[in-house]
């Protein structure tokens, strides 16, 4: 029987260790003082103990039999009670000596295959037995093939994650579980992230487990534009849901690897969100429904924007729950707030944006504070603020990023400094014939490559704007917004180019724009 003793936060960062600690009783030494055998009635041998520890599919190996030396060999459990066995051995009378049966189930591991969710629910429209099967039908085609592996849901019995053994027909395909009664229920087909197989650890006494590396492969920075003229945000693939199914392996009588018990973990989520060194090393903050619940972002809880701009706040969403976005209007002037509230915020895959757009930094507004909360109207979240500022920048730049937290931060440098084009040309000289005219040329051209070298400035920030600014050298996907459109951009370096009295820094940045290729034919 597997254990799970250890699993990781419920909500973890795909950058952090991913420990599961697993245990199993097949691996556990276990030896007992044979009281009686006897014939099971079905022509095999059914020992008796005081009692044992023994499960279904053990290896076990007979020993002290004087009269009956063919009983003292490795032999499979096929069925317990609280004090028998039976074994696979044929029963050929009684014998003598004080035998004894032992595990032996040699060259044990623990395999652990960790899957996400994709596809839909199908129903399931009954459950069958065909021992040591189950023939699960579907209402509709289920569309599955042998070794896909499968969730199955909202079921007594047979819920957890389980890999198709054989496919009878479009609506039928067979798992091994134990044949309980039949059953209604869904099942979805699920993608397996990879598999890991371990010998216990000798020092804990455990298979301990780290998906780490295995669940930062499929978290992603998929850009998807929200809707907005100049909003995008990574919610593809920037929280996945996850189980692991573990089960038991090691040789079986004939020293072929078998596998026996399984067992499914509970869902899991990786978010694709660094915690720095620094931070406490869970997602706790992002995830707690209070108001101190934090969004994705490392700004300063009060940042400036421009007119015309639009803002995003993204944060992880938990699993049935609600969620409206609050702003609170202030006017310019002076004057009462004035709180508005979203219908509801779309959430894909498990993932959240609250969108700031022209109804919030308008020439008509100070500030405005932002928010989330539950169906019942609770705060579920710290409050953001923005302070509109009342002017327009002719040479600005707006560039878009992916900060460590997988959500989108943005900027508008205000003052551009200088741009500096680079080109290279590939070129040829050719031989001019005889009678050649002033307009023939020495040299032709095969292509040109050019490419823009940008260097801005910002305003003077604070440390706490400055260092999210930071973080656009180290984002993997930076983002330069001109007229609605997110452009590419290759960040070279940011640093603080000068300090006022007041102790703020201005931060300046170079990059390259795209790269313009000219080909000749």
């Amino acid at each position: 029987m597997i254990t799970i003793d250890t699993t990781p936060d419920q909500v973890s960062s795909a950058y952090l260790e991913n420990i599961w600690k697993v245990t199993s009783n097949r691996n556990d030494s276990a030896s007992e003082l044979v009281l009686g055998w006897s014939d099971n009635g079905s022509g095999f041998l059914r020992y008796t103990f005081a009692s044992h520890t023994f499960e279904v599919g053990d290896v076990v190996l007979g020993a002290g039999h004087t009269t009956q030396p063919t009983y003292n060999v490795r032999q499979t459990v096929t069925a317990i009670t609280g004090t028998t066995i039976d074994t696979n051995v044929a029963h050929l009378g009684g014998s003598a000596g004080t035998p004894t049966i032992a595990r032996d189930n040699k060259n044990f591991q623990m395999r652990g295959d960790a899957v996400k969710t994709t596809g839909s629910d199908v129903s399931i429209t009954a459950v069958a037995d065909s021992d040591p099967l189950i023939d699960v039908t579907t209402g509709t085609a289920h569309g599955l093939a042998v070794d896909d592996y499968v969730i199955i849901s909202n079921t007594t019995s047979y819920n957890g994650i389980f890999q198709v053994v054989a496919i009878t027909s479009t609506t039928i395909f067979q798992v091994k579980a134990v044949f309980v009664a039949t059953e209604t229920g869904d099942v979805r087909e699920v993608e397996l992230i990879g598999s890991k197989r371990l010998r216990i650890d000798i020092v804990e006494n455990k298979f301990i487990f780290d998906y780490q590396n295995l669940l930062e492969s499929v978290v992603s920075f998929d850009l998807v534009t929200y809707g907005q003229t100049n909003i995008i945000t990574p919610n593809d693939g920037s929280v996945e849901r996850y189980r692991v199914l573990f089960r038991e392996e090691f040789d079986d009588i004939n020293g072929d690897l078998q596998d026996q018990g399984t067992l499914s973990s509970a869902a899991f989520e990786v978010a694709n969100t660094i915690v720095q060194h620094e931070e406490v090393q869970d997602l706790d903050a992002f995830i707690t429904e209070s108001t101190s619940r934090r969004f994705l972002t490392d700004a300063p809880v009060i940042k400036n924007v421009f007119v015309g701009e639009e803002e995003q706040l993204s944060f992880l969403a938990a699993a049935g729950v609600t969620y409206k976005a609050k702003y609170n209007v202030f006017p310019v002037g002076g004057g009462a707030a004035v709180l508005a509230s979203s219908a509801g915020i779309a959430i894909s895959n498990n993932r959240g944006t609250v969108i700031l757009n022209a109804n919030h930094i308008a020439t008509t507004v100070d500030k405005v504070e932002v928010w989330i909360s539950d169906g019942a109207d609770v705060r579920v979240s710290e409050i953001r603020t923005f302070k509109v500022i009342q002017k327009c920048f002719i040479n600005s730049f707006r560039v878009a990023w992916v900060n460590r937290r997988g959500a989108i931060e943005h900027y508008t440098f205000t003052d551009f400094k200088t741009e500096n084009v680079d080109s290279k040309k590939s070129k040829y000289t050719k031989n001019k014939p005889r009678g050649f005219t002033v307009e023939d040329r020495d040299v032709s051209t095969f292509g040109v490559s050019a490419r823009n070298q940008v260097q801005v400035m910002s305003e003077f920030l604070t440390d706490a704007q400055a260092d999210m600014l930071m973080e656009l050298v180290t984002s993997p996907e930076t983002r330069l917004i001109e007229n609605s459109l997110f452009t590419p951009i290759d960040v070279l370096n940011s640093k603080e180019a000068s300090r006022n009295d007041a102790g703020l820094k201005r931060i300046q940045l170079n990059f390259n724009r795209p790269e313009l290729v000219i080909q000749r034919n």
